[in-house]
């Protein structure tokens, strides 16, 4: 009855058995602490075999290298064989998967206490174990063990407080989920997902048992929003106002609390279409806010977007536009950058946009809005029906920004005022099809299908872990095969998937945490290329050493700053080794490791750079026959270089101003002049700038040219045989690649598309079939697989054929590292804290 109650959050109950919840608690806390020395220092496994809704198991699969935690009281076995059986019975269900847990427990543990109940149990030849509540694991492997019937082993580790994503995560819950009280915690959290009935449950019986003044009113708070969200909008005026009424008594005057209370009866004011009395009640909670509060305070900018918002309902666009773009200066200085509330402002922008016909500008702000919010909410939450009703407005959009003619045929890109937008732009997180009417008219229809990171009703919670926003993943997407007939730009679709046309399936080697970054590169001089990978949850540099014939051994590790995000490897002083340098994002540095002979690395040297340094480029700019280091600058919009002083020191970084969020930088000489030009792809922009080396290290300010959505990654090779480089460029929202051939002088033509993966993150461009023609290679990170197009010749290229590799491939580089003279492919996955080799077959 509890662990239902525990799976179904049924709030009643709950709070009825809080008190043998807490008592069980501490008695396997009690239990853990007398058994503990008898487990000693090693580890050992137990077991538990359950069944699953394969909805669930797909989570599950989802989760790998992830977290996963158990919603209940977890009852697992010594005994193999028993919990197998489970597993096997729960497999011949139809609608059930049958689960086999196997789970690796480390004795010295002691946040996730858990006790032997075996003398107290009336199954004793069962031999359980039992764990208290939420008890946190990493998923590690999971396989089929039986063909014939849905039967998985899943390999899990107990997780301690000290892990960093778990850690990460619990405190960001704490941290939004707020409230003095366990229970206010626990609504709070009901709220956040979307269970508007379980809270509306629990906060019932608050209500019910407590005197408290202050608790009250909180409550008529939380039952007011309910309320709102269910669509009783009296009601919730109702509640509303018994708790500004109660605030009011027992607050001082401007209270912050008063206004949330007045924003909250505006809000549902709104709903109700009564416009006047909403933005009264806004108003009212700005004057509290602006006596008391900074002005670059958070709450400040809720008010600016509530009242934009009444305004925008009324139809006065340019006073609803100038109070959320005040909202929105607030929030990008206050909030993380993919916190819900940027999305909220973003979305409201580009509504506003929307009304005055600026489709241009409403799709851009749009699309971050969508970025945000697939990350960060569960599908049942209210605010995915507000995404998909703005689909059905973007749809019309469509239909104003495009003047169709009978013979045309369009696809998955859409140009929009000069600039190049895909209607397939998130992820897979949705597919477009494109139907015509006899009247050539087009019709746009999109499918969400979207798997938000979300607490989970079954008997376990899938914590997927990166940052706040934390890992997307997504399905496999659905091809749309035709070509635009656009002067501007076109696309190639459909891809291909091979057993081995060129490369042998991956071997793995487990790396640290969150790899980010991957180099390969001898830095022992032995010819044979090593491995060196930004580890970014570890805050450390890997180096796996090649152990001859493509296999690697086990990564030394290097510690570094705060999230080590991109890593170069080059001789940057002079002693024919190469040395490692890496940009430290939370660090706000880059570090230098000087080779210390054998592969070995002497402790970082760090140079302060820019705000959130994300990509590395080492390369000498100056002509000085000295390297120096080229960093993208994400938060601070600038690339940074660093000129080599000599004995690989670096002076001060100079700024040079790019576009919006700086993502990747590549350094090559693109107008044939023997001086090192610096290309950017710039994240927030969709862009892709060029700043031509005007001698001596110094850069000219940058060049433009329009790309996909969310280009992650830019590479520079010459790709038609011209002796021109050539820009290619991973776009991450649009799923493809761009190829912007060189015009000459340094100036490019605009991108031609090729379709790939889901996500595609990180571009090589190499020749890998020996053709002289170097190909592009994509690591696809929502498509857990590697794309290969091979070049066509002219600079065109053929549709791309995929390798399977782990979870989330992040990033990836291209080199013979079994000595055959066949390019091999490594991949670091970002997901599975290992990296991949696919040697050439």
């Amino acid at each position: 009855m509890l662990n239902y109650a525990l799976r179904t959050l049924d709030a009643d109950a709950i709070i009825t058995m809080g008190f043998f919840m807490c008592h069980l608690h501490h008695q396997i806390q009690q239990l853990y602490e007398q058994q503990v020395s008898s487990y000693g220092r090693i580890s050992f496994l137990v077991y538990r075999g359950q069944g699953l809704m394969k909805s669930d198991f797909e989570k599950l699969q989802r989760a790998k290298g992830g977290l996963m935690s158990f919603n209940n009281f977890l009852s697992t076995s010594k005994d193999k064989k028993i919990s197998l059986e489970f597993a096997e019975d729960a497999s011949k269900k139809s609608d059930m998967v049958g689960i086999f847990f196997v789970m690796s427990i480390d004795p010295s543990i002691k946040s996730a206490p858990f006790a032997s109940i075996r003398e107290k149990s009336y199954f004793k030849e069962e031999d359980e174990i039992l764990f208290s509540m939420h008890t946190v694991f990493r998923v590690n492997a999971i396989k089929q063990i039986d063909n014939e019937n849905q039967l998985y082993q899943v390999e899990l580790e107990l997780t301690s407080d000290d892990d960093q994503q778990l850690r990460l995560l619990t405190d960001r819950i704490r941290e939004e989920a707020g409230g003095s009280t366990g229970w206010q915690r626990l609504g709070k959290l009901l709220l956040n997902i979307g269970q508007f009935n379980k809270a509306e449950e629990l906060y019932n019986v608050l209500l019910e048992q407590t005197s408290d003044d202050g608790e009250k009113a909180h409550y008529y708070v939380c039952l007011g929003y309910v309320k709102n969200h269910q669509g009783d909008y009296e009601k919730a005026i109702w509640y509303y106002e018994q708790g500004l009424e109660i605030q009011q008594k027992t607050l001082r005057l401007n209270h912050p609390d008063l206004a949330t209370s007045y924003d909250n009866i505006g809000l549902v004011y709104g709903n109700m279409g009564e416009y006047s009395k909403a933005l009264s009640s806004h108003e009212k909670a700005l004057e509290i806010r602006e006596k008391t509060l900074p002005s670059n305070h958070p709450d400040l900018a809720t008010s600016y977007n509530n009242i934009g918002s009444v305004y925008d309902n009324m139809g006065e666009n340019s006073k609803a536009l100038s109070y959320h773009e005040k909202a929105l200066e607030i929030e990008q200085k206050s909030l993380p950058s993919n916190h819900p509330d940027l999305a909220n402002s973003y979305n409201n922008i580009a509504s506003v946009y929307y009304n005055m016909k600026d489709y241009s500008k409403a799709l851009s702000y749009f699309e971050r809005a969508l970025d945000i919010l697939r990350r960060a909410l569960p599908p049942t939450h209210p605010n995915i029906k507000n995404v998909k009703k703005q689909y059905g407005n973007f749809g019309n959009m469509y239909n104003n920004l495009l003047n169709v003619t009978e013979d045309q045929c369009i696809c998955e890109m859409i140009k929009v005022n000069g600039s190049i937008s895909a209607l397939n732009y998130f992820s897979t997180n949705q597919t477009c099809q494109l139907f015509r009417s006899n009247s050539s008219t087009i019709y746009i229809e999109f499918y969400l299908n979207s798997t938000f990171i979300f607490l989970n009703q079954s008997s376990i919670s899938i914590l997927n872990i990166q940052e706040y926003q934390l890992s997307t993943t997504s399905s496999t997407p659905t091809a749309i095969s035709s070509t635009t007939s656009s002067s501007s730009s076109s696309t190639t679709s459909t891809s291909t998937t091979s057993v081995c046309n060129f490369f042998h399936g991956q071997a793995t080697y487990s790396v640290g945490n969150e790899p980010r970054s991957v180099a390969v590169v001898d830095v022992n001089s032995d010819n044979k290329p090593d491995i060196i990978v930004a580890n970014q949850a570890s805050n450390i540099v890997g180096v796996l050493l090649n152990a001859g014939n493509g296999t690697f051994n086990t990564q030394t590790n290097y510690t570094v700053g705060s999230n080590p995000i991109s890593v170069a490897v080059v001789d940057v002083n002079s002693d024919n080794e190469p040395d490692i340098i890496v940009a430290n994002y939370a660090s706000n540095n880059v570090g230098v490791l000087l080779n210390a002979g054998s592969g070995t690395f002497n402790a970082q040297i760090t140079y302060a750079v820019g705000i959130d340094p994300i990509s590395v480029a080492v390369v000498d700019v100056n002509g000085d026959n000295k390297p120096d280091i080229v960093v993208a600058n994400y938060g601070s919009n600038n690339v940074g270089v660093l000129i080599n002083t000599g004995n690989g020191t670096f002076n001060a970084q100079t700024n040079y101003s790019v576009s919006t969020e700086p993502f990747s930088v590549a350094v090559v000489d693109v107008n044939s002049d023997t001086k090192p030009d610096i290309i950017v792809a710039n994240f927030g922009s969709n862009n892709v700038v060029v700043l031509l080396n005007t001698g001596s290290g110094t850069f000219n300010a940058q060049t433009n040219y329009s790309v996909g959505s969310g280009p992650r990654s830019v590479a520079a090779v010459d790709v038609n045989s011209d002796n021109k480089p050539d820009i290619v460029v991973a776009n991450e929202f649009s799923n493809n690649v761009g190829v912007l051939l060189n015009a000459g002088n340094g100036t490019f033509n605009t991108q031609t598309n090729y379709s790939v993966g889901s996500s595609p993150w990180s571009v090589a461009v190499v020749d890998v079939n020996s053709d002289n023609k170097p190909d592009i290679i994509v690591a696809n990170i929502g498509s857990n697989n590697v794309g290969v197009l091979l070049n066509a010749g002219n600079g065109t290229f053929n549709a791309q054929t995929t390798y399977t590799v782990g979870s989330e491939p992040i990033s990836v580089a291209v080199v013979d590292v079994n000595s055959d003279n066949k390019p091999d492919i490594i991949v670091a996955n970002y997901n599975s804290k290992s990296v991949s080799v696919l040697l050439h077959c």
